[in-house]
């Protein structure tokens, strides 16, 4: 796998002032086909990965997916959101 880095000075406006930051960009090339990286993008068990110790999403009822296909998932499809360990308002999935 090869990542680099970039930092760079940014302005923007923020509630009507001006603030100065710096903006961090990582990249990372990994060694794996586009078939197969697609096939793990649309699964919860990556959404679940990658956010884990961040953000947890919980169904109400039943169960995610696993596999996560384009189109809605119904108006009664409810879930909680947990943000760093902290409850959440619960969220329709439309």
């Amino acid at each position: 796998m090869k990542m680099t880095t970039k930092t760079e000075k940014i302005s923007i406006e923020y509630k009507g002032k001006k603030v100065t930051a710096n903006k961090l960009t990582i990249t990372s090339e990994i060694q794996i086909d586009i078939d197969t990286a697609w096939s793990k993008v649309q699964t919860s068990a990556l959404l679940n990965f990658v956010t884990k110790g961040k953000v947890r999403f919980k169904p109400t009822g039943g169960e995610f997916p696993k596999i996560w296909k384009e189109g809605r998932y119904g108006y009664n499809k409810n879930a909680c959101l947990w943000l760093y360990s902290i409850w959440w308002t619960p969220f329709t999935l439309f």
